[in-house]
C-alpha cells in the first residue's frame, strides 16, 4: 500500500475515533519513510493516535475493578431495599 493511502486510511480512522487503527497505519507510514521525514500532518496523526490510545487504555477498568463493579451491581439488584 502506498504511503498516501495509509495516511488517508489513518485520517478516516481518526474521524471514526479508532485510534488503534490510526497507530497501525501510521506505523506503516513511518517505516516507509526511512529516507525522508514525516510531514507535519503525518506527525500530528501519529501523536493523536498514541495520545488517545494511551488515554483510553488508562480509562479501561482492570479485571479486578470490573469484577468489583459487577459484584456490587449484583448485590444491589438482589437487595433493592439498600438503594
Amino acid at each position: 500500500m502506498l504511503r498516501e493511502e495509509n495516511v488517508y486510511i489513518a485520517k478516516l480512522a481518526e474521524q471514526a475515533e479508532r485510534y488503534e487503527e490510526i497507530v497501525e497505519f501510521m506505523e506503516k507510514v513511518a517505516k516507509s519513510a526511512e529516507t525522508e521525514e514525516l510531514t507535519l500532518e503525518e506527525r500530528n496523526l501519529l501523536f493523536v493516535a498514541y495520545k488517545n490510545d494511551i488515554a483510553l487504555a488508562e480509562l479501561a477498568p482492570t479485571p479486578n475493578q470490573a469484577w468489583t463493579c459487577t459484584s456490587l451491581l449484583c448485590f444491589l439488584l438482589r437487595n433493592p431495599q439498600l438503594t
